[in-house]
C-alpha cells in the first residue's frame, strides 16, 4: 500500500510500474499472502487477505461506480427539472433562474458530478489523509494548524463524526491517538524545518530575541499589569462619575428595650441646585471630579403620622433606658462615562443622639400636637450633624468629612382650609444646607450592570477577576512548557518523513475499505512508537543539524566526502555506505549494552536515496 502511494518510500520486493499518473503501483504481491518480514519488524503486504479477488475489485467496483453516477445524474434533474414545472403550471414555461437557491444547488451538485466523472476516468486516488491542514509545512498551514488545535471542541467533534460515519476496524481512542501523532508529526516536521534555517552552533538571530524573548515579555508584563492599571487611576482613558440627583433625609429613631423602636422621616427633599466645579476648585482634576448641591429648606412633604403614634413616641422617649437619635443620610445618584443608566450611592453623613435640651425640645414637640397649627414652631439642633464636603470613591463607597456645621430641624405648620399640616425644615446657620461633592473617576465598565445599588464592579470583584484571569493564563502558559523534556523523544524527531507516509497508508487503508491493512498499519506505528531505539533511527537525518558532533568531528568523518566528478551513482553508495557505518556503530553499541540482536532487533538502516529500509 505505501508503494502505491509514494514512489521513493519503501520498496518491499517485486516488480513495479508506473501508471499514466505517474503513480508506482505495486504489480507483485507476496504470493502466500503473509506479511513480510525483515528482522524484528513486520511489514504488512497487500494480498488476497483484503478483497475477494483481484477480478472481481478490477471490474465490478468500476461498474458499480459509473451506475450510482448515471442514477445521480437522472434522479436530480428528474427532481429539478420537475420544481421548475411547478413554478409555472399555467403557462408551463419551466424556468431555472427562478429560483436563485434552488439553481445554486443544482451547479453545485453538477460540478460535483463531473470532478467525480473525472477523477473515476483518470483513475485519481487518494494520496494523503487526515487533516488537510498537515500537508504543508509553510508558516501559515503551521501556524492555522495550532490555532485549530486551540479551539476547544473542534477536533474532537470532527474526529468524534468521522469516526461515528466512516468504516473502520479502530476504535474511536485509537483514532484520536492516530490524529494526534499525525498532526504532532506536521509540526515538529515544521520546527526541524525552521530549525534548518539557522546555521549549526551559530547564535540566534537578532528578530527572534526580539520578537519571541521582547514581545513574550511585553506580554506577560501586560497581564500582570495591565489590569491593575485598568482598574486604576493610572488608565489614561477614566470617565467621568457625575452627580445628576442627590436626597436628603433626617429621620428619627426612638429606642427602649421594652418596647423595641419607633421610627418616622422627619424630612426628605431632592436638591434644590446642582452645579459641577471648575477645575480650580477641584483638588486633583485628573482623577476627581467636583460637585456643589443646594438644598431647599422645607421638605417635599408633610410629616403626616397619626396622634397615636406621636403619644407613642413622646411616651417611650421619657421612659427609663430609652434613646432619642436622629440620622442624616444621603442618596447620590451617579451617571459613568457615557452611560445612560443611573447607579445609587447612599451614606450616612452623621447620627446623633439627643440628650438634655434637645432631647426635651423633641419631646414637646411630639407631646403638643397643636404647637404646628398654632403658628408656633419648635426646633431640635444637632451638633455638627450636617457634613459640608462628601467624598465618593470608583466603587461609589462614601466617606465625610469629620468636620461639619449645626444643622436645626423646625417643626413647621401650614393652614390648608380648616387644617393645620405640619413639615419640617431644615436649616444651617440660619440658610440651606449646601454640599461639595467630590467624585473619582471611574474605569471603562466591562459590561452594563442592572443593579441599582451599585456601579461597575466592586472592589473584591475586581480582585477576584484580576487573580482568576492571570492565574488561569499562568497555568496555560506554563502547561506549555512543563514536561516539555518527557515530550522531548516525540518533538525531537530530525526526519518525519517515514512516519507521516505510515499516518497516510493507514488513512488510505481505511479509505480503500482494507480493514486488517489499516489495523496492521496502526499497530506497526505502535511499535515504532514504544521503541525509542527504532524511533531514533526511523526519524533520523543525514543533516549534520541534529547530531552532537559537527562536521568535522570524528562522528562526520565517517561520512563519504563527494569527490570531484562523482556521478550519481557514487553519490547513492556514498550515502548508502554511511548508512551502513551508523548502522554498525548503533549494533556495536547495543551489543555492548547486552541486548541480542535476534531478539531486540538489529537497529534501521536507511538509505532515502537508494529508497531501501533494512532492518
Amino acid at each position: 500500500l505505501a508503494e502505491a502511494t509514494r514512489p521513493n518510500l519503501v520498496r518491499l520486493g517485486g516488480s513495479s510500474a508506473y501508471n499514466s499518473a505517474g503513480v508506482e503501483q505495486v504489480k507483485s504481491y507476496n504470493s502466500t499472502g503473509k506479511d513480510i518480514q525483515k528482522g524484528g519488524l513486520s511489514i504488512p503486504s497487500l494480498s488476497s487477505d483484503h478483497s475477494s479477488g483481484p477480478g472481481v475489485a478490477r471490474y465490478v467496483i468500476p461498474i458499480l461506480q459509473k451506475v450510482m453516477l448515471l442514477v445521480q445524474l437522472v434522479v436530480i434533474h428528474v427532481l429539478f427539472i420537475r420544481m421548475w414545472v411547478m413554478q409555472d403550471l399555467e403557462r408551463r414555461s419551466p424556468k431555472m433562474l427562478g429560483n436563485f437557491i434552488q439553481m445554486l444547488l443544482y451547479v453545485v451538485y453538477i460540478a460535483y458530478l463531473v470532478l467525480t466523472s473525472l477523477q473515476l476516468k483518470y483513475d485519481v486516488h487518494v494520496i494523503r489523509g487526515g487533516l488537510a491542514l498537515t500537508r504543508n509545512t509553510d508558516l501559515l498551514t503551521s501556524l492555522s494548524l495550532k490555532a485549530y488545535g486551540a479551539i476547544p471542541f473542534v477536533e474532537e467533534l470532527r474526529v468524534l463524526a468521522d469516526w461515528t460515519v466512516t468504516k473502520t476496524s479502530l476504535d474511536f481512542f485509537m483514532w484520536m491517538k492516530l490524529e494526534d501523532a499525525h498532526q504532532n508529526l506536521a509540526i515538529t516536521a515544521r520546527d526541524m524545518l525552521v530549525r534548518r534555517m539557522i546555521p549549526r552552533a551559530g547564535p540566534r538571530p537578532s528578530y527572534e530575541k526580539v520578537l519571541q524573548g521582547g514581545c513574550l515579555l511585553l506580554l506577560l508584563l501586560g497581564l500582570i499589569v495591565g489590569p491593575i492599571m485598568f482598574f486604576s487611576t493610572l488608565n489614561p482613558s477614566l470617565k467621568e462619575n457625575t452627580v445628576t440627583a442627590v436626597t436628603l433625609k433626617a429621620e428619627l429613631f426612638i429606642n427602649n428595650p421594652q418596647t423595641g423602636e419607633k421610627s418616622s422621616v422627619l424630612y426628605s427633599a431632592g436638591q434644590s441646585k446642582l452645579s459641577a466645579l471648575d477645575e480650580e476648585s477641584v483638588p486633583d482634576p485628573s482623577d476627581t471630579d467636583g460637585f456643589e448641591v443646594t438644598f431647599p429648606q422645607l421638605a417635599e412633604s408633610y410629616w403626616l403620622i397619626t396622634q397615636s403614634l406621636r403619644q407613642q413616641m413622646s411616651n417611650i422617649s421619657q421612659q427609663e433606658y430609652s434613646s432619642t437619635s436622629i440620622k442624616i443620610s444621603a442618596t447620590f445618584d451617579l451617571v459613568a462615562g457615557d452611560s445612560t443608566t443611573a447607579v445609587k450611592a447612599t451614606g450616612v453623613l452623621s447620627e446623633t443622639t439627643l440628650v438634655g435640651n434637645e432631647s426635651t425640645a423633641l419631646q414637646a414637640i411630639l407631646g403638643t400636637p397643636t404647637a404646628a397649627s398654632s403658628g408656633a414652631s419648635e426646633s431640635v439642633t444637632i451638633v455638627n450633624g450636617f457634613k459640608q464636603t462628601v467624598n465618593i470613591n470608583s466603587n461609589n463607597q462614601l466617606t465625610v468629612d469629620s468636620a461639619g456645621t449645626n444643622l436645626t430641624l423646625t417643626l413647621e405648620g401650614a393652614e390648608v382650609g380648616e387644617l393645620a399640616l405640619p413639615y419640617w425644615a431644615v436649616r444651617c446657620s440660619g440658610a440651606s444646607p449646601t454640599m461639595t461633592i467630590y467624585t473619582e473617576k471611574v474605569a471603562p465598565s466591562l459590561g452594563t450592570s442592572s443593579s441599582s445599588e451599585s456601579s461597575g464592579i466592586g472592589g473584591s470583584g475586581v480582585l477576584a477577576i484580576y487573580f482568576t484571569v492571570v492565574y488561569t493564563i499562568g497555568r496555560v502558559l506554563r502547561l506549555v512548557f512543563q514536561d516539555s523534556s518527557k515530550r522531548m523523544i516525540y518533538e525531537e524527531l530530525p526526519d518525519t518523513t517515514l512516519l507521516l507516509d505510515l499516518c497516510n497508508g493507514i488513512y488510505i487503508a481505511r479509505i480503500q475499505g482494507f480493514l486488517e491493512m489499516e489495523y496492521k498499519l496502526y499497530y506497526q506505528l505502535v511499535q515504532i512508537y514504544r521503541s525509542p531505539e527504532l524511533l531514533l533511527d526511523v526519524s533520523r537525518s543525514p543533516d549534520y543539524h541534529f547530531m552532537p558532533n559537527g562536521p568535522n568531528d570524528e562522528e562526520m568523518a565517517l561520512v563519504p566526502k563527494k569527490p570531484p566528478g562523482t556521478g550519481p551513482g557514487a553519490r547513492k553508495a556514498s550515502t548508502a555506505e554511511a548508512a551502513n557505518n551508523r548502522a554498525a556503530r548503533g549494533g556495536r553499541s547495543m551489543g555492548r549494552s547486552g541486548s541480542s540482536g535476534s531478539n531486540r532487533g538489529m537497529g534501521l538502516r536507511r538509505s532515502r536515496q537508494a529508497g531501501t529500509l533494512q532492518l
